[in-house]
């Protein structure tokens, strides 16, 4: 699929037909400007498109598919029916291996001379000796693939399909009365592991989701004597998507089955009742009124604990931006190099168009390693959501904390067999100063391109 999704829906206040981004987590009504959350974040929300080719078309179509590859063969009945597909968004970091810009013989022979002298001064087996470099890149990951035992060529992944129109809040008693619902038999699970698979042994999946996809498809079957085959028209383009050489039993209605969709609720603070704020990304939103920070979970709201340091003295609040961290410790049985032994990992919590300075941002402050500092919050001071809830934060700190070791001078073979742990994830609140195009974190002085922080 090319993009995000939109969803089409009845505003719960004012009944306008709306639209939004699939996997939003906020809503707000453009016509009554009502600001909604909308409910089953970790869940596997269903969804549905309704045919727009009629049985007819669909059977002309097929007719059209018989003439060209399948001469002889006459169309004898036509039904419609609906395929799950799961849907996958998520992100993707990873450590890519790039060649170094090769070196003058003079340069070269300063960096063996160097390398020797580590190594003789007892630290040869931390040095790698390939002029090579290790870079973290990530990128956002959308896959979709089917969701029942259907091996029809033309038919594992929706491709384009799911994008040409918006998807409908899935009604199984509706769909049953148009047609026919495979099953789902791949399982959760499986389908996450699918999902999260990706080229190259060192990466990890970040924020990753599912949803489940109830698609329109035409099945005709087609007989030639005792031969028979099975066509597949999509019922959105007319196109014939794939063809099984023998008929293929619809499934029966089947009761029982639970599915999970998206419902709204106001979005108010459970402790104060103030308004939380609206962005459609954040997955924890923190309240402006009593500084309270609540994490969606299914249906519910639940708080997750967090501090908020100090700002600068004097410094306008209109300069100012609280970005949420991810704060951990790191230990280990081996000496980190560069750290000390109470260390601790701050991982960006706000979504980045630009991976790459995400993971700059997050090596300078373990570098600098500036003090820990909590005070109480001050009531009216807005704080951005954060797109990463705590174990996604530690999954993308450990990958962190293995490119830190390279640009130390491990070989990626050392550093990831390093016994690393990470702490709890703990939320913090840390104010950064607008700067000309920067936002500057006070206590270091490291910063961030404003355009770069969604």
């Amino acid at each position: 699929m090319n993009g995000p999704l939109r969803v089409a829906a009845a505003c719960p206040t004012c009944g306008a037909s709306v639209e939004f981004e699939e996997g939003s987590q906020i809503f707000r009504c453009d016509y009554c400007g009502s600001v909604l959350w909308i409910t089953g974040y970790q869940q596997t929300l269903t969804y549905h498109i309704l045919p727009k080719l009629s049985r007819p078309a669909a059977a002309r179509a097929g007719v059209r598919a018989l003439r060209e590859q399948f001469p002889g063969f006459h169309l004898e009945e036509i039904a419609l029916s609906f395929i799950p597909y799961y849907r996958y968004s998520g992100i993707t970091c990873w450590l890519d291996e790039e060649e170094t810009e090769a070196l003058s013989e003079e340069d070269e022979n300063a960096r063996r001379n160097a390398l020797l002298w580590a190594s003789e001064a007892g630290h040869g087996s931390s040095v790698d000796m390939e002029r090579t470099q290790w870079v973290l890149k990530g990128r956002r990951e959308e896959k979709n693939f089917i969701g029942t035992e259907l091996s029809v060529a033309g038919l594992y992944s929706l491709g384009v399909r799911a994008s040409v129109l918006p998807l409908s809040v899935f009604q199984p008693e509706l769909l049953q009365k148009e047609g026919a619902l495979f099953p789902v038999t791949q399982s959760e699970k499986n389908a996450m592991e699918i999902g999260q698979k990706s080229e190259g042994r060192r990466h990890q999946a970040i924020g990753g989701r599912l949803s489940l996809i109830y698609f329109p498809f035409y099945l005709a079957l087609c007989r030639k004597g005792e031969a028979s085959v099975t066509l597949f028209v999509d019922g959105v383009s007319g196109e014939v998507a794939g063809s099984h050489e023998d008929e293929i039993q619809l499934p029966a209605p089947k009761g029982g089955d639970v599915f999970s969709t998206l419902r709204f609720r106001p979005l108010k603070c459970p402790n104060c009742g103030w308004n939380l704020p609206s962005r459609p990304q954040d997955v924890i939103l923190a309240c402006a009124t009593c500084g309270r920070a609540w994490q969606a979970r299914g249906e519910s709201l639940l708080e997750i604990r967090s501090e908020h340091e100090p700002s600068p003295e004097g410094t306008p609040k209109d300069r100012l931006r609280y970005l949420p961290f991810w704060i951990m410790s790191v230990k280990s049985d081996e000496a980190l190099p560069g750290l000390p032994p109470d260390a601790y990992l701050r991982v960006p919590a706000f979504a980045s168009r630009n991976f790459k300075w995400t993971a700059l941002l997050a090596l300078s402050l373990l570098r600098k390693q500036p003090p820990q500092r909590s005070v109480p919050f001050q009531p009216g001071t807005a704080l951005d959501g954060c797109s990463y809830v705590g174990e996604e934060a530690r999954n993308m700190g450990r990958l962190l904390l293995i490119d830190y070791l390279l640009q130390k001078g491990r070989s990626i073979e050392r550093a990831e067999k390093i016994p690393i742990d990470l702490g709890e994830p703990q939320l913090v609140w840390i104010p950064f100063i607008l700067r000309g195009i920067e936002y500057i974190e006070p206590q270091t002085g490291i910063g961030i391109l404003k355009n770069l922080v969604i």
